[in-house]
């Protein structure tokens, strides 16, 4: 497993606000609620899961999801190291989504 469990940064511990000095040392990820859309008669909850690289603010990875699971959210994570690599942190805040030892135990199995 390439991240230490030292290395994932959960929102509740709160880190400082600062700039990573390079690209992929640390990308930060988020869900955006995105506004109810009709599809066959439904209304749907729209979900957009991003990942962004700290240094740059490039966005290298997102995607829209009627769910938001780690499942859509490994997917997202996939495309994003296959095109970028892997980065040396990864900040989420989204622990009641995911739990994190399990998903980063899986996330190296997609």
């Amino acid at each position: 497993m390439p991240w230490k469990k030292s290395e994932i940064i959960h929102v509740n511990t709160l880190h400082p606000l600062s700039e990573e000095e390079y690209f992929g040392g640390m990308w930060q990820a988020d869900t955006c609620y995105l506004p109810y859309i009709r599809e066959n008669g439904k209304s749907r909850r729209v979900y957009l899961i991003m990942i962004l690289d700290d240094h740059s603010r490039m966005i290298v990875g997102g995607k829209l999801y009627y769910q938001e699971n780690a499942a859509n959210f490994q997917k997202t994570l996939k495309e994003a190291i296959a095109a970028y690599g892997i980065p040396n942190k990864l900040y989420v805040d989204y622990t009641d989504v995911l739990t994190i030892p399990t998903y980063v135990k899986s996330a190296w199995n997609i």
